[in-house]
């Protein structure tokens, strides 16, 4: 049986300490549908689950809590996107999000671009990859993209190092 709804998430987490020394954490959690679902997809290894991105905060980085929801495919995403990820880059003007963009029909994650000033609201303006994966079997970069922790800034430039995979999800 699955442990109860607010001590379930699915995969990759990270933390963020803030400039006021609080911490944010953003998680994939799994949201239940029912086999009538149009994201109801029984080939995938959690088949009437949908893996979405939650928030929690905290004020010493031991004890979390305000889990929101704040990243969720809607009706103008394709019924098998899904979010794997969110790694987030804090900068002055911002964050710059890094979300895993999983096609579950084609068991490909890529990384798309999301933007927000509070870590709340997040904006996704282009829906699709920022980074255009090889053809399947090519590289290592052929199948799954998934962004690190959070980008590098070096002498005003920032820097996307990112881990590919040759093999569907």
């Amino acid at each position: 049986a699955l442990a109860p709804a607010q001590l379930i998430t699915n995969d990759a987490t990270n933390v963020y300490q803030l400039s006021d020394g609080s911490f944010e954490l953003y998680t994939v959690a799994l949201v239940s549908i029912g086999r009538d679902d149009p994201r109801y997809a029984a080939n995938d290894n959690i088949p009437g689950l949908v893996r979405v991105i939650d928030r929690f905060t905290s004020t010493d980085g031991l004890t979390w809590g305000n889990r929101r929801r704040v990243i969720e495919p809607d009706a103008n995403d394709p019924s098998d996107l899904q979010f794997y990820y969110l790694s987030v880059t804090h900068t002055e003007h911002g964050r710059i999000g890094l979300l895993g963009h999983y096609r579950l029909d084609a068991q490909t994650i890529d990384i798309e671009p999301c933007f927000s000033t509070d870590g709340i609201t997040w904006q996704r303006p282009y829906r699709k990859p920022w980074i255009s994966r090889d053809a399947p079997g090519i590289t290592a970069a052929s199948y799954l993209l998934h962004a690190p922790h959070a980008m590098v800034q070096r002498h005003g430039l920032w820097h996307l190092f990112y881990t590919g995979g040759n093999f569907a999800h």
